[in-house]
């Protein structure tokens, strides 16, 4: 799921950001996320949480969501 995000985030690069977060080495994110489970994705847009996906999901969905997301 990660090469998959990140060939996203290349192609989209204009208007999305993509990261990993090793919650073992920065537990401090992982609370202020309250993140419960991996992987966790959360969509933020102007610093603030969008919306919060949970579990592998296939990229035509993420994408699906971004672009509902995108058009709020």
């Amino acid at each position: 799921m990660e090469s998959t995000l990140a060939q996203w985030a290349q192609n989209e690069k204009d208007s999305i950001y993509v990261t990993k977060v090793n919650l073992s080495k920065h537990t401090e994110l992982g609370k202020k996320f309250q993140i419960s489970g991996t992987p966790s994705i959360i969509i933020c847009k102007n610093g603030d949480e969008i919306n919060r996906i949970l579990g592998i999901v296939p990229l035509a969905n993420l994408k699906t969501i971004y672009k509902k997301l995108n058009k709020e």
